[in-house]
């Protein structure tokens, strides 16, 4: 039986079949509910409000992963002065609340970019300016002013 495994194991080995490798990816994994890009030309308003919302999310991601090492350098109480505490465990959950946020309007973006919608601006409702009333020089000319004409409050004197 020794004499066997001595002869085995004097044998040159053979190598076992090559198993097919697999390709390294170089590209970063994709985020599970992206969606492609809405053309820019089609719906130029939603393109650019989904391109903010992924810039947002992206840096959201990034404090968050970095928070820890940040707790420690000497510029974090800027950081924290936004938060009002500075906790790092309650930065951190406003963080990922926002990120949440952040990524359901992205959602609600990419389903109106399927759907074909672009985004509306509109316009600023305009403000009427009342009417100044008339000047008092002109009113001067009647004796008495009339019942029906309300008496303005005279302005106070300017300190």
């Amino acid at each position: 039986m020794l004499a066997e495994t001595l002869t085995e194991r004097s044998q040159p080995m053979t190598e076992p079949a090559a198993r097919p490798r697999r390709a390294r990816r170089t590209d970063p994994p994709k985020d599970r509910n992206t969606t492609a890009m809405p053309d820019a030309t089609l719906l130029p308003n939603l393109a650019n409000i989904i391109r903010i919302v992924e810039i947002l999310l992206t840096y959201g991601r990034h404090l968050a992963e970095t928070l820890d090492r940040r707790a420690a350098a000497p510029g974090f109480h800027m950081i924290a002065k936004q938060f009002g505490t500075d906790r790092a465990a309650v930065i951190l959950a406003h963080i990922r609340r926002g990120i949440l946020r952040a990524a359901a309007l992205h959602h609600v973006l990419m389903q109106r970019a399927a759907r074909g919608r672009d985004l509306v601006r509109s316009t600023p409702p305009v403000r009427l300016r009342p009417e100044p009333a008339p000047p008092a020089e002109a009113t001067a000319g009647s004796a008495a002013p009339s019942p029906a004409a309300p008496a303005q409050p005279a302005e106070p004197a300017p300190k």
